[in-house]
């Protein structure tokens, strides 16, 4: 939760910087980016592993299929459902890099949530070394 909402933070500073961005868009990608978590991972008191879904799809596949799956059950427009998804299963960069996209970013929105992920992701990681 701590990542998403830090992820968050440094979008609310990309729209300000860059007004046309989509805020409701980019905010909501945000929110459900890596939602998939919950399923791609075991956890208790002790351990926190992979679960075979985890192991076999990978959280973006898992994060888009349940966000695909709750629109599909509501009245939700057609060309931000692509937006949304795009988003989730790019949010690690281009396909080139090996992260795990899907697809490499192609919208200004899916754009500032990889980099706001990663930016995350790296800042934490040289506190951990």
């Amino acid at each position: 939760m701590d990542h998403s909402v830090e992820v968050l933070k440094i979008c609310k500073c990309l729209c300000e910087l860059f007004p046309d961005l989509d805020e409701d868009l980019l905010y909501t990608g945000v929110l459900l980016h890596d939602i998939g978590k919950i399923k791609a991972y075991n956890y208790d008191l002790v351990k926190i592993e992979l679960s075979d879904e985890g192991k076999l799809l990978n959280h973006l596949y898992i994060s888009a299929d349940m966000v695909n799956a709750k629109i599909k059950s509501i009245d939700f427009p057609d060309d931000l459902t692509k937006k949304l998804l795009h988003m989730i299963l790019s949010h690690h960069g281009a396909v080139s890099l090996g992260w795990g996209s899907t697809v490499s970013p192609k919208i200004p929105e899916a754009v500032a949530l990889h980099y706001a992920d990663n930016l995350d992701a790296r800042v934490k990681e040289t506190f951990r070394k």
